[in-house]
Parts: C-alpha cells; sequence; structure tokens
C-alpha cells in the first residue's frame, strides 16, 4: 500500500507541474443537473406551492366525496393519484420556500457579523470533512421513480380501459422504459453503497483560498479493492437562469443551465488497493481568480471534486461539495 501511496503522490506533483486548463472569462457548458443555491426559496416559491397543494386537496377531497360537485368519470383511486401529483410536490415546494427563508436571513446576519468571512453564512459546512452525497442521490432517484410512475396512472388506466386507447398505451410505455432506466440507476447507487460504504474527503485547512493550494484526504469506509484506474477532477460550476426560445420563436422558456468556469483532472492508471481507514491524499493548485463560492445567491457558483474509481463489479464515483472561497471574502 506504501508503494501505492507513493506513486499516487508522485502522480499529484506531475499534474500540479502540468497545471490545469483555465479558461479565462469564457464559460464552458456542461450538461449536468444544477444543484441550485442555498436561499434561492422564497415568497414566490411558498405561492407556487401553495397553488399545487391546494389543487391536490380539491382533487383528493372530489375522491373522498368530501365535495360532490361535478360527475366523475375515474375510478376513486385514480383520482386520489392524480390529488397527490398535485398535492405532494406542492407541500414539498412550500417547504422548502420557508427553509430557503430561514436560511437566508440566517446567512445575512452571520454575514453582517462576519463580511469577511462568507462561508461561515454560504452553507452550513463542516470544517473537517465533505462527505459524498450518495443518500441524497438514492433518495431523489426513487423519488423520481415514484412520482414519475403516480403520474402515468392515468394514462394506463385509459389506455387499458378505453376502446381505441391503445395508442396511447404504447406511447406510455415508452415512458415506462424510462421508470425501468431509473429504477436500475437506483440499484446502482445502492449496491455502490454496500459495497463502498460511505466516503468522505478530509481537509487539510478550512476553507481553501484561491491561489492556494487545495489539500485534501480521501478516505472510503470499506476501501477501493483491486481498483484498475483513479481519476480525480476538481471544478468550479456556475448555474444561471437563462431564456431559452422555440425554434418557431413563438414561446420562450426559462431554464437553469450549468458552466464549468475552470477544471483540473489527473488519472493515475495503476493498480490501486485503498483498505479501509487508509487515506490517499490529493492535491490541486487553485486558480487565482474571482470565482469563490457562492451558494446564497439565486445563481449559485460552487466547487466540487469528482472521483471515480474503476474496479471490478460496480466501479467508485462520488462528488463532494468542497469549500473554495476568495480570501478576505
Amino acid at each position: 500500500m506504501k508503494d501505492t501511496l507513493n506513486k499516487l503522490k508522485e502522480a499529484v506533483e506531475r499534474a500540479m507541474r502540468e497545471g490545469g486548463p483555465d479558461y479565462g472569462d469564457d464559460r464552458k457548458w456542461v450538461q449536468r443537473t444544477p444543484r441550485g443555491g442555498s436561499g434561492t426559496g422564497g415568497i414566490g416559491t411558498i405561492i407556487f406551492g401553495l397553488i399545487f397543494a391546494a389543487v391536490g386537496t380539491l382533487i383528493c377531497l372530489r375522491a373522498a366525496n368530501v365535495i360532490t360537485a361535478g360527475k366523475v368519470h375515474v375510478p376513486m383511486p385514480i383520482l386520489f393519484v392524480v390529488g397527490g401529483i398535485f398535492g405532494l410536490p406542492g407541500v414539498a415546494i412550500i417547504g422548502y420556500g420557508f427553509v430557503s427563508m430561514w436560511r437566508s436571513a440566517r446567512g445575512k446576519r452571520r454575514l453582517a457579523s462576519n463580511p469577511r468571512e462568507p462561508w461561515l453564512a454560504d452553507h452550513p459546512w463542516d470544517t473537517r470533512y465533505a462527505r459524498d452525497d450518495g443518500v441524497r442521490k438514492i433518495v431523489k432517484t426513487f423519488a423520481g421513480v415514484v412520482f414519475v410512475g403516480a403520474f402515468l396512472v392515468p394514462f394506463h388506466w385509459i389506455g387499458l380501459t378505453k376502446s381505441g386507447a391503445w395508442p396511447m398505451l404504447l406511447f406510455v410505455a415508452l415512458f415506462d422504459l424510462v421508470i425501468v432506466g431509473m429504477t436500475v440507476h437506483g440499484i446502482r447507487q445502492i449496491v455502490q453503497r454496500f459495497k463502498y460504504g460511505r466516503s468522505k474527503v478530509r481537509y487539510a485547512a478550512f476553507p481553501f483560498f484561491l491561489g492556494d493550494m487545495f489539500e485534501v484526504e480521501f478516505l472510503v469506509d470499506k476501501g477501493i479493492v483491486a481498483a484498475e484506474s483513479i481519476e480525480f477532477t476538481l471544478r468550479c460550476i456556475e448555474e444561471r437562469r437563462e431564456v431559452r426560445k422555440s425554434k418557431s420563436e413563438n414561446s420562450t422558456t426559462h431554464t437553469t443551465v450549468c458552466y464549468e468556469l475552470w477544471s483540473d483532472t489527473y488519472r493515475f492508471d495503476e493498480a490501486i488497493d485503498q483498505q479501509a481507514g487508509d487515506a490517499l491524499s490529493v492535491s490541486f493548485l487553485l486558480p487565482d481568480r474571482d470565482i469563490g463560492t457562492q451558494l446564497m445567491v439565486k445563481e449559485p457558483r460552487y466547487w466540487e471534486l469528482e472521483i471515480k474509481a474503476v474496479t471490478p463489479g460496480v466501479d467508485f464515483e462520488a462528488t463532494y461539495l468542497v469549500p473554495v472561497y476568495a480570501r478576505g471574502g
């Protein structure tokens, strides 16, 4: 194991000498799921959630015959599902809105008290470690499976019970394949969790400042055995709200787009056996630019460390949100 760590250290030093790419003022578009900021909710979010929750509640009340107006042409259980499709996300959105407002208020108070230390207000950082977000990803995947599945229930019912509705059933079957793909992906995430356990990166300093060294130690509960290669990528991501026009230019949509402002990657292509408790050290030279973390804004900017290892069976893959800031705020 000592030889492996020495080789890995040499690879890190070589990558540091070679340096990473610097995109200057140009942004590189990357296809990824936006993380979102810590204080992006508010009154508008709560009102939006209330509308969904109200619609869902009215539908469920009709399904329970508490409201009797109007004739219902679908089975009551189907109507309950439709109500849940609106109501439950509405409640979740309302909760997110209140939590975001609380975080924003707390962040502003802390920033007022410590204007040159924005990391104290920006995010509830652990000053020692960054842990992987594997559990959050698993929950998010299966929540998506449940929501998409519930959304398709009425369409399945129409396709199976209405005469001549078989084209709809075929169309819905395409979305069923999406559910299958999401489920397989979720199972893979669970298998990875059981195979490797929890993982984290331990900071050499807190926070990291632009222009300085980024140094962490990588630890995995159950280790990474017989890895063929391991890859480390440190990147800065900025999210932007953009207006996109349709091809006919008759309509526009607002979407969140992710841009990579800076990244550095190196790959260690030799066999690695990282036993439980062993720490792999990794370091990067951070750019001396004004691209520090900003999470308490509507268009957040943040830094992530991504680690991938090719192993027999399910590979290891994890992403860690890390504290990189401009010195002096």
